[in-house]
């Protein structure tokens, strides 16, 4: 009878089995912990030795000396191998039976290490080659035995990394991690903010003031039980491997809107000016690095903080409060649309008219002839402009506009103030006029129609306290009476590039228009 078939350990004796037998050994309890092979590169080095030895091993424990039985070891092999890396459940299943036996076994799911099945037609080579004939045969092939099985049951142990100070690569530098706490694989959608606003309006509630119109697309990400995710926009573009800078970076504080099937949405916002090394993978009743920023997923309905003070989780909510002690916001909002026109650009009135819509339509003639089409939608009061008047365009404090009729040189007559300004104190240039922005009292503000996020305020013009819609009068300096009316008065707590330009920064914007009558 052929000396391969009578035991079916002849493969024991082959050069191929003891050289990946060899390479195992060394890979795993040399390599790499000496650091001298990148890590990847060590982790498919044990695949490709493991897929020769584990089913050569099988097959001569169980004396499989014909093509069937030698089909079964290779598939008592190379099922468990697939299935732990292509499902975390199982992989993790795995982590338990094995511990049944009082071996710690730490299974790494990762489908690129099934790259490792191309050596199995050398497997099974060296099952089906002749083999070498040595002296003490049945030592040789029961030593082989023995150190296969201990260099399989050896390769996957655990590495300590509770007892050290460092954390083993790879890991994330983030300020704060998504952690699935729970036993089954978890689907989560990120969308990281996109809005402007400023960190310290927000930070008490941010998932009151941050709309979902104020986040981005984001992806989806899938965590099996005790995988970290880093929510720091340039760790989350290396974990997804798309680039650090695949979202721009935002200094002070970050937000990230986070959705899950069976859960509410939850706003998660942190200091992203402090990130810390966190591993791709935590387990056991204490994680010193994990723990301190971690936003907790897995649990049935609940997405929850691991009670860190620089990371807050806030539910996704439409309103701060009860919002009807605000002014009424359905007063009209004076505007200037038209042409870009240098400040201080002097024209002549060529032409006006009426829109249906209350505002007007105003053409203007600059020295060079040019046409200047323009709108305006102030109250009737306001619009003191005839053909042939001559004007001068400004800019007040670099976000307003402000039209002048003039005549008799500079003398200023008339003006039309529309200020949209960032600041709390606006001034009337030429008339002498000072707004001061006030927050209205009891008045938490609400989401725009467009999903930025504003609070009402009043405005106060002297001794009188104006809201949207409200209107005064009074005498300036040297006896000229002036008339003043308020358009929009709010603070933009959160801005959105999508909507009106009042709305797309943080700040406050003040509206007005003002009407001087000529002086004696």
């Amino acid at each position: 009878m052929d000396g391969r078939l009578e035991t079916g350990r002849g493969a024991l004796r082959h050069p191929l089995f003891w050289g990946a037998l060899a390479l195992l050994v060394l890979n795993d309890h040399v390599w790499k912990s000496a650091g001298v092979l990148p890590g990847a590169l060590t982790g498919k080095l044990s695949d490709f030795a493991g897929m020769i030895v584990a089913p050569v091993l099988i097959a001569a424990a169980f004396r499989a000396r014909h093509t069937p039985a030698r089909l079964l070891a290779f598939a008592a092999a190379t099922v468990p191998f697939v299935a732990i890396n292509v499902f975390p459940s199982a992989a993790t299943a795995m982590e338990s039976l094995v511990g049944l036996v009082g071996i710690e076994w730490r299974i790494w799911c990762d489908p690129s290490d099934l790259v490792g099945l191309v050596a199995l037609p050398a497997a099974w080579w060296a099952l089906d080659a002749e083999p070498f004939a040595l002296p003490n045969k049945g030592a040789v092939e029961g030593v082989g035995l023995f150190a296969a099985a201990f260099a399989c049951m050896a390769t996957s142990a655990p590495e300590t990394i509770y007892e050290t100070v460092e954390i083993p690569p790879p890991a994330w530098q983030t300020a704060a991690q998504l952690h699935n706490r729970g036993t089954v694989d978890v689907d989560v959608r990120l969308r990281w903010v996109t809005a402007e606003f400023a960190c310290d309006r927000i930070r008490e509630a941010p998932g009151a003031y941050l709309t979902r119109e104020a986040f981005g697309e984001g992806v989806t990400v899938t965590l099996d039980p005790s995988r970290n995710f880093p929510l720091s926009r340039a760790a989350a573009g290396e974990a997804l491997d798309v680039g650090a800078d695949w979202l721009p970076l935002r200094r002070g504080c970050d937000a990230v809107l986070v959705q899950r099937d069976g859960s509410s949405d939850a706003v998660v916002f942190f200091n992203s000016e402090y990130p810390v090394p966190v591993p791709r993978h935590s387990s056991g009743p204490y994680d010193p690095y994990g723990v301190p920023n971690r936003v907790e997923v897995g649990m049935p309905g609940r997405i929850s903080s691991g009670g860190s003070p620089t990371v807050i989780v806030s539910p996704l909510r439409t309103t701060l409060g009860d919002d009807s002690a605000c002014p009424a916001t359905d007063a009209p909002a004076f505007a200037y649309s038209g042409e870009y026109v240098e400040a201080g650009t002097v024209a002549k009135v060529s032409g006006t008219g009426m829109l249906r819509d209350g505002c007007f339509e105003v053409s203007f003639e600059d020295g060079d002839g040019r046409a200047i089409h323009s709108f305006l939608c102030i109250p009737m009061w306001a619009f003191d402009l005839t053909v042939g008047d001559q004007v001068r365009f400004d800019l007040a404090n670099t976000t307003g506009f402000q039209l002048t009729r003039f005549a008799d040189g500079d003398r200023s007559e008339t003006q039309v103030l529309l200020t949209n300004s960032s600041e709390n104190y606006i001034p009337s240039d030429g008339v002498g006029l000072w707004f001061r922005a006030e927050s209205a009292e009891r008045c938490p503000g609400a989401p725009t129609a467009c999903g930025a996020y504003a609070a009402d305020m009043q405005v106060r013009v002297g001794a009188d306290v104006l809201h949207a819609g409200d209107e005064a009068t009074g005498l300036l300096p040297g006896g000229r009476r002036y008339r003043v009316g308020i358009g929009a008065v709010r603070e933009t707590i959160v801005g959105i590039d999508s909507c009106a330009f009042a709305e797309q920064r943080p700040g406050v914007q003040i509206n007005t228009v003002v009407f001087v009558e000529e002086g004696e």
